[in-house]
This record gives C-alpha cells, sequence and structure tokens, in this order.
C-alpha cells in the first residue's frame, strides 16, 4: 500500500521530526475503531514522545501527542471524533496492517510498551461507564493480538489483568469466564512453572467461574490455587483462609455442602489459631461455616454460630458496624429456615433500620434486606406488609440497578406472587408478562428466572 507512505511523508512535512512517526506506529497497535483520547495525555505517551521519562503521576503535556495526531489526521492517516470529550481516534484496519508490516520490530515493542502503560494509566481506579470500560478492554484486546510479546516480557502484564477485572466488575461472567480461561492457558505456555503470575490468574478463572454458576470447575480450579499456594504459605494467612472460603462457596453450590463444612471448619480453626477469636477475619470465618452448615441442613448449628458472632460482634465493633449488620442480616435468615418467624421478623426489621442509617435506603445492601424482611413478612402471612415492602424494592431496584438488571426482575416476579396471593390476579398476570419481556430480552437463553416466570405465568392462567 504505496497511498500510506506519501501521507506519512506529507504529515512529517507538517510537522517535521520523528513524532509523527512514532504517533502512526503507537496509533496502529491499538483498536482503529476508537482509541480514548485520554491516553495521549498519559505520562506514559509524553514519554514514548520525546525520549524521557515522564513520572506517573505527574502532569503530562499532551501537546507534542496531539499536534502528531492532528497533522496524521490532515494527512489523511487518522480521524479524530471532536463530537466527545475527550475525543477518540480513528484509523482504518488497512491502514494499521500497512504500518504494522513497515514498522522496524523494535519501533513496534516501544510502541507497545508505551501503549500498554497509557492504557493502565488511563484506567480509572473505578471501574467507569459501561462504553468508556468497552472501549478500553477493546483497545487492550487490540494491544494483546497486534503486540502480545511486549504483554510477556517479565510476567503477564498487569493491563491483562486489568482487562479481565473490568470484566468482573461489569458482571460480564460468560466473557469473564472465555478471558481468564485464555489467559490461564497462556500463562501456562508463556511463564515459567512456578511464576506468580499463573496462581494470580488461575484463582481470577476460579471466581470467575463461580460467578458464572459453574461450581465444579470452580471447585477444581480453586483446589489447584490452594494446594500450590499452601506449598508457600503458612496455613491461617489471609490469603489461604480467603481461597479455602472461596473454594467451600464453590462446593455449596456444586451440591456438595458436607464438604463445604469440613473445608470451613479447618478454615475457623487456623483463623481462631493464628489470628485469634476476636478478630474481624476469625468472625467472617464463622459466618462462612454457618452458610455451610445451613446450606447441609443443620440450621440449628448455623443459628448457634451466628448468634455468638453477633454478640462478638456487638461487643468489639459496635452494632451499626457494617459487619455486625450484616451477621445480623444471615443470623435472620437462618431463623426463618428454623420456622422461627417472629426471630426473623425482628433481627430483619433491626437490620433494615441499621443499614439505612449506615448505607442510606438506595445501597444494595439495604434493599437486599428490605426483600428479606418482604419475605419473612409473607412466611407469616401478613401480605399486604409483604405485599407493601416487595413494591418498595421493586421501585429502587429499578431506579438502582435499572429495570433490566437480574435482581430487579426477581423482585418483579416475586411481587406478582404477591398481588397473586392477595387476590390480585389481574396484576399479578401484567407484572409476570412484563417480567418476562424483559426476562428474554436481558438474559441467556434458558436462563432458570425467565423459565421460573413462564411457569408462574402459565400456573396463573391456567387457574384464571
Amino acid at each position: 500500500m504505496v497511498t500510506w507512505t506519501l501521507s506519512l511523508g506529507q504529515a512529517e512535512t507538517l510537522l517535521p521530526g520523528a513524532s509523527v512517526r512514532l504517533m502512526v506506529v503507537l496509533v496502529a497497535l491499538l483498536d482503529g475503531n476508537g482509541i480514548p483520547g485520554a491516553i495521549f495525555g498519559t505520562s506514559a505517551v509524553a514519554g514514548y514522545m520525546t525520549g524521557a521519562a515522564v513520572p506517573f503521576p505527574a502532569a503530562a503535556d499532551p501537546k507534542p501527542a496531539w499536534d502528531a495526531l492532528l497533522a496524521l489526521e490532515r494527512a489523511g492517516l487518522v480521524s479524530v471524533n471532536r463530537d466527545v470529550t475527550p475525543p477518540t481516534v480513528r484509523m482504518t484496519s488497512a491502514i494499521q496492517a500497512a504500518v504494522r508490516t513497515a514498522a522496524p520490530a523494535q519501533a513496534q515493542a516501544a510502541a507497545g510498551r508505551a501503549a500498554a502503560s497509557a492504557l493502565l494509566e488511563a484506567w480509572p481506579a473505578d471501574e467507569p461507564q459501561a462504553w468508556t470500560a468497552a472501549s478500553l478492554r477493546a483497545n487492550a484486546a487490540s494491544l494483546q493480538g497486534s503486540a502480545a510479546d511486549v504483554l510477556w516480557v517479565e510476567g503477564c502484564h498487569p493491563l491483562l489483568m486489568q482487562a479481565g477485572r473490568s470484566l468482573d466488575q461489569a458482571r460480564l461472567v460468560g466473557p469473564a469466564v472465555e478471558y481468564w480461561r485464555d489467559l490461564a492457558a497462556r500463562c501456562d505456555t508463556k511463564l515459567a512453572p512456578g511464576h506468580p503470575d499463573i496462581l494470580v490468574v488461575a484463582s481470577q478463572l476460579a471466581d470467575a467461574y463461580l460467578a458464572a454458576g459453574y461450581a465444579e470447575d470452580a471447585v477444581q480450579w480453586y483446589q489447584r490455587v490452594l494446594a500450590e499456594r499452601g506449598r508457600e504459605t503458612a496455613p491461617g494467612h489471609p490469603v489461604i483462609v480467603a481461597i479455602r472460603v472461596s473454594l467451600a462457596r464453590a462446593l455449596i453450590m456444586a451440591g456438595a455442602p458436607g464438604d463445604a463444612v469440613t473445608v470451613m471448619l479447618r478454615a475457623v480453626s487456623e483463623c481462631e489459631q493464628f489470628r485469634g477469636p476476636g478478630h474481624p477475619e476469625t468472625l467472617s470465618a464463622r459466618d462462612e461455616l454457618a452458610a455451610a452448615y445451613r446450606a447441609a441442613g443443620d440450621v440449628a448449628a448455623a443459628s448457634g454460630l451466628l448468634a455468638r458472632s453477633l454478640k462478638e460482634r456487638e461487643t468489639l465493633y459496635g452494632p451499626r458496624d457494617a459487619q455486625t449488620i450484616a451477621t445480623r442480616d444471615r443470623l435472620a435468615a437462618a431463623s426463618l429456615t428454623e420456622g422461627r418467624i417472629k426471630d426473623a421478623i425482628k433481627q430483619y426489621k433491626r437490620a433494615l433500620s441499621d443499614w439505612e442509617q449506615v448505607l442510606g435506603r438506595d445501597h444494595p445492601d439495604t434493599i437486599a434486606t428490605r426483600a428479606n424482611l418482604s419475605a419473612a413478612y409473607q412466611a407469616a402471612g401478613r401480605i399486604p406488609d409483604a405485599m407493601h415492602l416487595a413494591e418498595q424494592c421493586c421501585a429502587d431496584s429499578e431506579r438502582v440497578f435499572g429495570p433490566d438488571h437480574a435482581d430487579t426482575l426477581a423482585r418483579m416476579a416475586n411481587l406478582a406472587q404477591l398481588y397473586y396471593a392477595a387476590g390480585r390476579v389481574g396484576d399479578a398476570v401484567a407484572v409476570l408478562r412484563q417480567t418476562a419481556i424483559r426476562c428474554e430480552q436481558t438474559l441467556p437463553p434458558g436462563d432458570p428466572l425467565t423459565m421460573a416466570v413462564h411457569r408462574s405465568l402459565q400456573n396463573i392462567m391456567g387457574r384464571a
């Protein structure tokens, strides 16, 4: 492709020096469909353009980078979308391919290192808006395809980790599993056995499997991570305890709660021995053991542990400590399972009041406890009270999470059941139909919630 070289010459006429060639190689390695303008104001790009290190987080002068980009734009090699702030930069795939073919390997390596550092530097500490995060992940993926070698020089580059965690935080569970599975395979082939990054990625893959509901796969990977970590880390270390907790959760999901109890008994014993009986990690481990007992059907043991933890947390950290409130919520759930409905309602009401004062009405934990209290009222036969709270939960969930979030849809389905129990059959059918449409539009095919909503709708229509 000869035309692009003529255009490059024109750009260099507009801006003499090396900056135009440096920039065209950098852009050729990223996502030509849209490169966030923020990366061109990073210290990584500034250092790359000037050849001098610019310490991060010191403010970088973006002018040299944008001067080069504007010269490339006037020569027709890139386009700049100024309708967004900061602007985004585009380059056609044909020009990108031609530049990568012509540019020396050393130049591409330098550009790749700068691009990876710039993407990390520009990535917000808190997960950004969905479209921004998707753009950053797309550019990381492009870099992985065009300059993969520079991302594995000293291990798995932090950018690759960040892209995967972004998928986790966005709750894109299916893509997250695929991403971490691919990264784990790459670690096995590109890194020497025993490299620490192999275990980091393996742990992330286990977490992704658990979040996606692939319980048996999660169990296998947590067991692998635990075995490897156990060779170099002492029992009772927070890392070991955290892995045991995750393994126990996966075992419960996999239908092996008895094994989860065994795992958590050891975790609690290690915490008590090495951290002390009143340490926050020990108390948290006891709460997880209680969850395992409850899953195994030993609700009395679960309630006893939770009551003990609640008392100790109130004494050590106060009644409105976040973990104290969470333990109270778990104790209420155990009481409800045992059939002690009055105790459950009492604990849920206290937990709800505390959450509202500590976290506010719209916090996800507050909304979840309000939904739990509604369920307790329903179990007590107090349908009007349950329905009133369920309506609040649906409104809050739709406002906070959006109308198509899985939690919102599940709460809509529960509200429909309450409407039916109250004799409001028409309202129940209307809510279920609306929920079914949203489930089909947003949830994966065959999702259990979608199927449950359709069954409920069929049952109600069959009785009408």
